[in-house]
């Protein structure tokens, strides 16, 4: 039921603006209108759902925190599983990306251009330093060994 109700969750998510912005203490909105919002979006999913201790506004911290609440690598993509693309170039800098595998080649991540969760192809595109387009390589998959119990 978990995997379920998780995945309910990101195809209920997709096209909300509830990710869009945080403001930190000076006024900024540290995911530039969501821009920046993958770490928040999933981070956010995963604390929804006990998968993680609390919401992160970045991939490395995600990460971090997803490794310290029992998600390990996988090898093969498994509907549920989390995806970490390459790095892509945005708001002036490289970013890896995160995401959700939601089966038949296609995931739910937060789209920039969008400025919210969308579903798309499971290559994930984004500029290079160059200003070309190009399909950011999937670099992990995670796992939560509570997502195969059936309740």
């Amino acid at each position: 039921m978990k995997l379920k109700n998780l995945l309910l969750s990101v195809k209920n998510s997709t096209g909300s603006q509830l990710f869009r912005s945080y403001f930190d203490q000076e006024g900024n909105d540290v995911l530039k209108n969501g821009d920046l919002s993958c770490a928040y979006y999933i981070s956010s999913i995963l604390l929804l759902h006990g998968l993680i201790d609390r919401v992160h506004f970045t991939v490395p911290g995600t990460l971090y925190a997803m490794e310290n609440n029992g998600w390990f690598k996988i090898k093969t993509l498994k509907v549920g599983c989390i995806i970490v693309w390459g790095s892509v170039h945005q708001n002036g800098a490289d970013h890896k990306h995160l995401g959700v595998y939601i089966g038949e080649q296609q995931a739910v991540s937060n789209r920039s251009s969008l400025g919210m969760p969308g579903e798309h192809p499971l290559h994930y595109s984004g500029l290079d330093k160059d200003g070309i387009k190009k399909k950011a390589p999937v670099l992990d998959m995670y796992w939560h060994s509570s997502l195969d119990k059936v309740e």
